[in-house]
């Protein structure tokens, strides 16, 4: 009896060496991810630092220009000629016979008054609140970010197109992964709206062509 327990035991502890042999191994769980040249420190925050990296730049920019213009101008002039005596023919010409000729008294007078006066104002005031995100697309020698990007919408039938360009110090960049527009050197915006809104806006091609016409 006591041999055939025994027997069961070892092939219980063979069956068990053979499963575990023909097992593969199983991968170890670890605490700490392995570190790869794309994996940042714990403690680094995700901001962009690298080519492709993405950035968004809070735009907030806000212009008011008026221009004062007034200009006036005058001018007076006057002239005053007085014309008399007399001419002998034989002195002019000598193929005509002597004679005098007596010259009728003139009296020449002239005088010029002009004046211009004139006078133009010229407002504008814009302002553009926005948030768009741009790809980094160099990194330059000391640092700073080289970014671009553009964002298209419609909405009611109008197509809003913003482009963006600029160069971003990395210091600038929140936590959040976001710069302002006041801070990012070289800023370039452009921004068209294509559609009805553009129609209502603008004016017509003969309004364009008037104002071309005008001389003032």
């Amino acid at each position: 009896m006591n041999l055939a327990i025994k027997c069961v035991k070892i092939s219980v502890a063979a069956t068990l060496l053979l499963a575990l042999a023909a097992a593969e191994r199983a991968p170890a769980g670890s605490l700490w991810a392995k570190s790869t040249r794309t994996r940042r420190c714990v403690y680094a925050d995700d901001t962009a630092r690298n080519v492709g990296d993405s950035l968004t730049i809070v735009i907030s920019e806000s212009s008011a220009i008026t221009t004062d213009a007034k200009r006036t101008n005058s001018k007076k002039t006057s002239r005053e000629a007085a014309l008399s005596g007399t001419i002998n023919y034989g002195d002019l010409f000598s193929w005509l016979p002597t004679g005098d000729f007596a010259i009728p008294s003139v009296d020449i007078t002239g005088s010029y008054d002009g004046g211009f006066d004139g006078a133009g104002k010229w407002e504008d005031k814009r302002s553009v609140t926005d948030k768009v995100t741009v790809t980094v697309e160099d990194v330059l020698p000391n640092g700073n970010l080289v970014v671009l990007g553009q964002t298209r919408r419609s909405i009611s039938g109008n197509d809003e197109i913003v482009q963006l360009s600029g160069i971003v110090r990395p210091s600038d960049v929140d936590f959040d992964n976001t710069v302002k527009s006041e801070r990012v050197a070289d800023f370039y915006l452009v921004r068209r709206i294509e559609g009805p809104e553009n129609d209502w806006t603008s004016p017509g091609w003969l309004g364009r062509l008037l104002n071309w016409m005008s001389p003032s």
